[in-house]
Parts: C-alpha cells; structure tokens; sequence
C-alpha cells in the first residue's frame, strides 16, 4: 500500500479579497512516529534471540603461531588457499602491520602487545542493505599483554529497522531508522567499555538532502548502540547508497531500496478558497529519484480529505497504460486542507 497526501494552505489577502490555497506538494508510504533528522542516543539495551546470540563466529582466534594471532578470515575474504591475498592488517593510522598466510583461510597478523589492528578485506563491494543487524567486514583486534595473549576482538555492525525505506506521512519525507554499536568478541551480549572510542559514520551516496552523521561510541554491545534517524525527501539516482564507516572496522556501501511514491500535484497555484473555485490535481506512482513507475496492472487510487471536496475520484486508477490520472479539487474552508491519496 503506498499512501501520499498534499497539504494547501488558504489565506485572505486583505487587499484583494480573494482566498489563496497555496499547495506544497508531500508524498508518503506507511506513517510512523516522528523524530528530528540525524537523532542520536544510547539506545536501550533489548533482550537478545538465539539468532543474535549467534553473531559474528565466523572470525576467530585459532592457537598463535611464533608469536603471532592467528585468525580464521574465511567469512570475510570467503574460502581459499589466497585468504592471505585478499585481506590487509594496519595500526589505526593506517600504517601497514605484517600479514601472512597459514593455510587455507587463516592469516597470521604480527601484531605488538600495545597495538590496535584493523584487519580487512582489500577490496569491497556493495550489498543489499536488509532489515536487521549488517556486520562491517573488518574487525579490530584490541592490545593485548602479549603476543601469545588471547586478543579481544571487536566488530562493528549496523541494525536497519525500516527497510525498505518509506515515506513517512508524518515528516512529509522518507526516513532511515537503525542504529550502529561495537560487539566485543562477536556477541552483542558482552558489554563494557571498549577501551577507546568507536567512530562511527553514516555517508550517503545519490541523496543530495540526506545529512551525513557521525556517532561516538564508548560501549561494547547493545547498551552502547546509539540510533539514527536519516531523513531525505528523495534520491539523485536509481541506486542510491549508504557508506558506513568505522575506525575499528572498515566499512561498508549499502544499496539503499527505497519504495515508489503517490505524487500530488496541482496543475496551477493559487485557487480561491470557501468553495469558490477548484483546481486539477495529477495523480502518479514515482520512484524515489522521479520517474515514472510502470504499474502491472490497473490500481485504484483513494482519495480522502479534511476540508475539501474531489469530483472524478471514483474513477480514479493508474496503470502501465495510464500511468497519470486527474482529478478536480475545491477547498470549502479556510484553512489547511490535507489531501490523502492511497493506492
């Protein structure tokens, strides 16, 4: 279901005596609770299910060889004999730490007893950004007492919560929820200071009006999480992209699925209010970037609103066909009339 309104808003001109409606045109899919743009807090800490409780084993330490943490790497780099090839280790000023392979996806990284280690793929490539908790590929090993000594391993992770992204009727614009955190050791249960700050960025690709944000986070697990809300009236491209970044991690494009929308537009601007005049309304099924959507099949538009009356909506349908549909609307009061267009 994908449901859209318009808001106008009339006013007297006392020199001219004439209501003005003033359309500003808003789209949306599924209403929810508003929150300003780029929110962030430490948020609650949530019981875990089995499945959480089973995150990040695919990176583990196995017994040192001469001195050096050994790590299995085979769910970052996938399985193979070139493991070793495909991964890099660097102190966190980027500085190169000496990697080597052991066999087949276990790498051996020299790493000081006082030295903090990224280890990562050397290439990325995007992934579909889905609902629910996304690990960065990269970890970070945390100093230890000594080569031998067992090293903490920290990973950072994302959590969407509206995915797909939808219009949201309550901002008039489309809203990314989530939240991002650190895990110690790959499990989100063990909490407790890091040791150092996490800094964690949000960066998008393709939206022009999405805010870049940035979070400090000073816990492990999920009382450390801190939430974002990212807000975007709509995307410059097809495919757009969210980067997430982290200095104890590496990062990670996202592919954004952004839903279509209904849009509402007036044919001309303004209109005389009480009743006194009507204007034609275009109905059409956009993507997030603009274009036109072409629909399977014939689907019935609904239209609803506070202060106003439609002719022609009970044959309101668009289609692959008929792609745009119209219909007149006059405002019987004066102030805001919202307009409610559900498909």
């Amino acid at each position: 279901m994908v449901v859209t309104h318009v808001d106008s808003r009339t006013f007297l001109s006392s020199a001219a005596c004439l209501w003005v409606a003033v359309f500003a045109c808003a789209l949306s899919c599924h209403a929810q609770e508003a929150s300003p743009a780029g929110a962030s807090r430490v948020r609650p800490a949530r019981e875990l299910s089995p499945a959480l409780r089973e995150l990040r084993t695919d990176v583990v330490r196995t017994p040192d060889v001469a001195g050096r943490v050994v790590l299995d790497v085979r769910k970052i780099v996938g399985s193979g004999e070139a493991a070793a090839d495909r991964i890099v280790a660097t102190d966190l000023a980027g500085n190169a730490v000496p990697l080597d392979a052991v066999a087949g996806s276990r790498v051996a990284v020299a790493a000081r007893p006082e030295q903090w280690v990224i280890v990562r793929p050397a290439s990325i490539a995007p992934q579909a950004m889905q609902k629910g908790v996304q690990w960065l590929p990269g970890i970070c090993l945390a100093p230890g007492a000594s080569p031998e000594a067992a090293k903490e391993v920290f990973s950072s992770y994302a959590d969407f919560a509206t995915v797909p992204v939808a219009w949201d009727t309550a901002i008039d614009a489309y809203r990314l929820e989530g939240a991002v955190g650190v895990a110690r050791n790959g499990d989100l249960a063990q909490g407790g200071a890091i040791g150092r700050t996490a800094t964690v960025k949000l960066q998008f690709n393709g939206v022009s009006d999405a805010t870049p944000t940035e979070f400090a986070v000073e816990d492990a697990g999920l009382g450390g999480e801190r939430s974002f809300s990212s807000v975007f009236r709509g995307t410059d491209v097809p495919k757009p992209m969210l980067v997430v970044r982290s200095t104890l991690g590496g990062e990670q494009p996202y592919v954004l699925e952004v839903q279509p929308r209904v849009e509402l537009t007036p044919r001309r601007n303004p209109m005389l209010g009480l009743g006194l005049d009507e204007i034609v309304v275009t109905v059409e099924c956009v993507e997030a970037h603009g274009a036109l959507v072409a629909l399977p099949g014939p689907s019935p538009v609904t239209l609803r609103s506070s202060s106003g009356r439609e002719e022609g909506a009970e044959r309101l349908a668009l289609s692959a066909a008929e792609p745009r549909a119209e219909f007149r609307f006059r405002s019987t009061w004066l102030g805001p009339a919202r307009v409610v267009a559900t498909t």
